[in-house]
This record gives C-alpha cells, sequence and structure tokens, in this order.
C-alpha cells in the first residue's frame, strides 16, 4: 500500500540554514519522485485550509492553457 510522504517543515521554519537546506532537500526529493505531500510543523490556523483547498481546487480545474498561464506569471 502506497502512503503520501509526510513532510515536516517545523524545522525550516526555526533552524538554522543547515536546518533548512535539509527541508528543503527533502521537499525537492519528494516533489520530483512523488508529487505530492502532507504538510505538518506549519502555523496555518486551521480555518485557513478550506480557503487554501478552494484556491487549489479552482486552479486544477482550469484547462492546461490557463495553467501554464498562471505558471508563466510566477516565473
Amino acid at each position: 500500500m502506497f502512503a503520501v510522504p509526510q513532510l515536516d517543515i517545523a524545522r525550516f521554519l526555526a533552524g538554522n540554514k543547515a536546518d533548512k537546506m535539509l527541508v528543503a532537500r527533502e521537499l525537492d526529493d519528494v516533489c520530483r519522485e512523488v508529487g505530492f505531500f502532507c504538510l505538518s510543523g506549519h502555523k496555518f490556523a486551521e480555518s485557513r485550509f478550506r480557503e487554501f483547498y478552494d484556491l487549489s481546487k479552482a486552479f486544477f480545474s482550469l484547462i492546461p492553457n490557463r495553467k501554464r498561464r498562471v505558471a508563466r506569471l510566477v516565473a
């Protein structure tokens, strides 16, 4: 059975440069190898999760050309 990777970013938020680099490498590995993860150790209020979910759902429902335009704006 496949388990969703867990990524704890508490060390990134409170750590030194080495801790931040370690978490960044872990995030890079998970994104390249799996593509999604469960994030913990953050400081988001529980009430914000619905907003994040709704925004991500709206983005992923866009047609591919529209998603690519958003990606270019960020880059």
